[in-house]
């Protein structure tokens, strides 16, 4: 069903790492981001300016609350859920 490519986890400035990953590595095209803080948002932010760029063709985000209550959503991100996963799971099994 997926298909993941890589996976990295515990790296510092986001950001940068994957704008200079974008750069090194042009054929990796569809970028799935999990993410539970500000540092994370700031990967998918700049992931979206590289879709924006044509630089990447899709990018999707999954933010990880605390608890899966409206008032601790992040609208950056396209999907929201608890840190039981149940939401994903869900999401997944439709």
């Amino acid at each position: 069903m997926f298909k993941f490519s890589g996976l990295f986890a515990g790296v510092e400035e986001k950001g940068k790492f994957i704008e200079d990953f974008v750069r090194t590595f042009p054929d990796f095209q569809r970028y799935f981001v999990k993410g539970d803080n500000g540092c994370d948002e700031e990967m998918v932010d700049c992931l979206k300016f590289l879709q924006r760029k044509r630089k990447i063709d899709d990018v999707t985000s999954c933010y990880v609350a605390r608890s899966p209550t409206e008032a601790k959503m992040n609208p950056a991100f396209d999907i929201n859920i608890g840190r039981d996963y149940r939401g994903l799971v869900d999401i997944l099994t439709c």
